[in-house]
């Protein structure tokens, strides 16, 4: 964790997990060592004696931190979206052989006119690709399957847009995804779209840690991407919180909605205002590409892939 020493870190992550209303007990804490350290740095950002330590240690790697903007271009996320994974998988290569367990994202197949986006299917032509965090993931997802082609373990996990938990709403409010879902509840407008492809929060994490717990699961790649929410649908949810809202057109939802948002001043939404102002969030007319292989331990599933909740608690109008 980026901290001044392992104190600062834990105050950190204390101080997140009590923003979702997370516990950090003393129980928690006894179970949880925080390092101070980089992705985006070398080795870590740790001393050698630290790196070997790990190396000797560790029983199995998973690679979840990120530059997530939609905004920057690939040269300034090139370190922590690719270098940083393939440090970890140096990690894992390092003393006793570690699975990885990475998280990617549907990104990958971010280009306009795709004709598939399964798990096993071709990615897309990184030069095709509209953003640098697109090119960022798509180029990691490379380095690492070609690790994978040469005996190292690692699990693909793409999550597409993440939506808020089930039963308590809660959801990351500078996600530009789960943010807009709010965003239609707050301003009371929904722009006309075919679908809001957001599986929900709990669901994600439910399935990525039956695959990490399940070795069976180990060594291939899941789309951890859900169900979508049409038009209908989230106006259906809408109403039966007893909110009827006007369905407008893009730009004309986007020019009223960034109105609303510089009247507001919302500080949550500020990291995305830019990507709302540049451009429609992609994962709002993604088909469904929900996993189809998984351990034993995951949700059961059902006849369209891994089952998923059709709705997430934000597009049933929470906020």
């Amino acid at each position: 964790m980026r901290a001044a020493d392992a104190r600062a870190g834990e105050r950190r992550l204390g101080e997140a997990l009590a923003g979702f209303r997370l516990p950090w007990s003393a129980e928690v804490r006894r179970r949880v060592t925080v390092l101070p350290g980089d992705i985006a740095e070398p080795r870590l950002g740790l001393d050698g004696d630290r790196w070997e330590e790990l190396a000797r240690e560790v029983d199995s790697i998973v690679s979840v931190a990120a530059a997530v903007d939609f905004l920057r271009g690939y040269p300034s996320l090139r370190r922590a979206n690719v270098l940083g994974p393939l440090t970890l998988a140096e990690l894992a290569a390092t003393g006793p052989s570690k699975p990885l367990h990475h998280i990617s994202s549907v990104a990958v197949f971010n280009e306009a006119g795709i004709a598939s986006m399964g798990e096993d299917d071709p990615l897309a032509r990184v030069d095709r690709l509209a953003t640098g965090y697109d090119r960022s993931k798509w180029a990691s997802e490379v380095a690492l399957r070609r690790a994978r082609e040469h005996g190292l373990t690692v699990t693909l996990m793409r999550p597409g847009a993440i939506g808020g938990h089930t039963l308590t709403g809660a959801h990351n409010p500078t996600d530009i995804g789960s943010g807009l879902l709010s965003a239609f509840s707050r301003f009371r407008k929904v722009p006309a779209f075919r679908a809001v492809n957001a599986a929900p929060v709990d669901w994600v994490s439910r399935v990525a840690a039956a695959v990490v717990y399940e070795p069976d699961g180990w060594g291939t790649t899941y789309n951890l991407t859900g169900r979508p929410n049409t038009l209908p649908d989230v106006l259906h949810d809408m109403r039966l919180g007893g909110m009827h809202v006007p369905v407008l057109g893009w730009e004309e939802w986007r020019a009223a909605f960034l109105a609303a948002m510089e009247a507001t001043r919302f500080p949550s939404w500020s990291s995305w205002r830019g990507s709302c102002a540049t451009r429609r969030p992609s994962s709002w007319s993604r088909r469904p590409c929900s996993a189809r292989r998984r351990p034993a331990s995951a949700p059961r599933p059902s006849s369209r892939g891994t089952a998923c909740p059709n709705r997430s608690a934000t597009a049933r109008g929470r906020s």
